[in-house]
């Protein structure tokens, strides 16, 4: 076994076409721990992102899709302007910010393909200082700590897969946030319980059960990856939750450091 410290991380995301590959594929290889299956060219660009992105459409899974930020400023000028905007203004994943003679339009991936509206990717561009901002963490926590946050279900997620993961090797696991106000028995009797569950749970692997299977003997405290992405005013909304009092204490630490990039984010 091995135990790790929880962490958050700020994705990045480039606002052209490769842009929007690049984040399905991030948010895509994070549920099937398949990065190594990545590749770049010199500029550090994804040579495999498009290709996998139209495999998972291909195959009607839209959940990876909703990662990839879409900023379309639209101007009035535009023949289809009112119909574009009322169309986006009727969609709950989508926001609308009309000024000045443009509209500046907020939404996702998920909505562009699977709405047919690819015409409107004519009007990709850099956020604006008027579009409402979505952002996305890749957040590393234990498995029962994720449900914390997978309940404000106005985010889109999408989390390391016990299914489709097998794992390997020392299995790594979280170290509770007041892990050093245990004492060494305590300390041992943890260890020795999630070294236990690793054991049998490679003994079941060995007898030729399938991960989906053999997860079931899992301890709560495995370490767990998932894709975080919403609006600015969702993430305000889910981190006065998180950072309450009476949150869970392990929760509150994922939430000051998401709070912490945030605050540092929106100063720049």
């Amino acid at each position: 076994m091995k135990m790790i410290k929880p962490h958050v991380e700020l994705l990045t995301q480039q606002y052209d076409k490769l842009g929007i590959y690049e984040m399905v594929e991030l948010a895509g290889r994070t549920s099937y721990k398949s990065e190594k299956n990545m590749s770049f060219d010199e500029n550090g660009r994804s040579t495999t992102a498009e290709a996998f992105t139209n495999k998972l459409i291909s195959y009607n899974h839209g959940a990876a899709l909703e990662h990839a930020t879409i900023y379309l400023t639209v101007p009035k000028t535009e023949k289809l302007y009112k119909g574009m905007v009322k169309m986006y203004k009727d969609n709950k994943y989508s926001r609308v910010i009309e000024f000045d003679g443009n509209a500046y339009i907020t939404t996702n991936y998920r909505v562009i393909i699977e709405n047919g509206w690819t015409y409107d990717l004519k009007y990709l561009t850099e956020p604006h200082k008027l579009h409402v901002k979505r952002y996305s963490f890749r957040i590393t926590c234990n498995r029962i700590n994720s449900q914390s946050f997978m309940r404000h279900r106005v985010f889109s997620f999408l989390q390391e897969s016990t299914r489709y993961v097998t794992y390997n090797g020392d299995l790594e696991y979280i170290y509770p946030s007041d892990w050093n106000t245990y004492d060494a028995e305590t300390k041992k009797l943890f260890k020795d319980h999630v070294v236990a569950s690793e054991s049998v749970y490679k003994a079941l692997l060995a007898k030729g059960l399938k991960a989906e299977r053999a997860r079931d003997l899992l301890p709560c405290g495995i370490k767990t990856e998932f894709v975080m992405t919403g609006f600015i005013d969702d993430w305000g909304k889910m981190l006065k939750l998180r950072l309450a009092k009476g949150a869970h204490p392990d929760a509150q630490l994922i939430a000051h450091q998401i709070s912490d990039i945030l605050n540092d984010v929106i100063q720049d």
